[in-house]
């Protein structure tokens, strides 16, 4: 799962490693020829997914992030004898779940999962599952430090599913990378900001286009939502994975978009308010088709 060099020794090596016989760190200390699992302090089982971090700043100090069996944050542990021994610094809460406190159960570990530890500051360690988190005492409390929520006076604003985390080993300044892009940590505006807005990268699984409006089109993004492009204009218009859409064929304003397994939305507003029209009690394809009458602008088939 993950392998890291001790800082300033390269004949040391780590390792993460996942099997059907439980999740390990390992260590070579001659160049990766040799292995043992360095597991001393660590819990013996329930614990999945393994990623290491380690930092210049204490090459003896290694970070190890584990994931539960229901994907929600197993918990952390620190070593400051280079694997020797393991410390737990936390298993709560819950940092790897969608809730911004912490409360939430599972998550999505299984799919999104990072860990950085500050390469100027050994306390300064960052987790990424579906938002990011900060710790500032070596794991054993966290804040949330991103998320892709409204409350920007709580934290910035990222998008959700994290999976790369790096520190700059020059500047120190932290790089995360996640569904949405690439985003920066700016120290001097306290905030993460995204350095990839404006590249023309998504991935579109469908479009739909006005037949009254030659300027207007929507469409639906893997994990980037449902874009709407008015002449050179593009707005978000609706969140999660968008997926198939249609704009009516006399009025422009009124919108179908959808998001994962058939999540079907109508807007009579240009995508500004959305009603829900899933049909009761259906759950469809992750990407769900449906179609509208080439002629009657009401039959809908899902």
């Amino acid at each position: 799962r993950d392998i890291e060099f001790k800082p300033n020794n390269p004949n040391v090596i780590y390792a993460a490693k996942q099997s059907s016989g439980g999740s390990n760190i390992y260590r070579s200390t001659d160049g990766g020829a040799n292995w043992t699992v360095i597991n001393n302090g660590v819990a013996s089982n329930g614990k999945h997914r393994p990623l290491i971090a380690v930092t210049p700043s204490n090459p003896e100090v290694i970070y190890a992030l584990y994931s539960a069996s229901d994907y929600s944050f197993h918990g952390l542990y620190k070593s400051s004898d280079s694997g020797n021994s393991w410390t737990k610094q936390s298993d709560s809460p819950n940092i790897l779940g969608r809730d911004t406190d912490g409360t939430s159960t599972g998550g999505q570990s299984w799919y999104d999962l990072s860990l950085g530890v500050a390469t100027n500051n050994e306390d300064l360690v960052y987790v990424g599952g579906i938002n990011i988190w900060r710790s500032d005492n070596s794991g054993v409390n966290w804040n949330i430090d991103a998320n892709s929520g409204n409350n920007q006076q709580l934290y910035s604003y990222m998008h959700v599913d994290q999976h790369a985390f790096e520190f700059n080993p020059l500047t120190h300044v932290a790089y995360a990378g996640n569904d949405g892009g690439f985003y920066k940590y700016m120290e001097n505006l306290s905030k993460w900001v995204d350095k990839s807005d404006g590249l023309e990268i998504s991935q579109f699984y469908n479009l739909g286009l006005s037949k009254s409006n030659p300027s207007r089109l929507v469409a639906g993004a893997q994990d980037n939502g449902t874009e709407m492009l008015t002449n050179s204009y593009w707005d978000a218009i609706l969140g999660g994975d968008g997926m198939e859409c249609k704009i009516d064929h006399y009025n422009d304003d009124i919108i179908y978009a959808e998001y994962q397994y058939g999540g079907l939305r109508k807007s009579y507003d240009g995508g500004n308010n959305w009603d829900n029209i899933k049909p009761v009690n259906y759950e469809g394809a992750w990407n769900t088709p449906y179609e509208m009458h080439s002629l009657n602008n009401d039959l809908i088939v899902i």
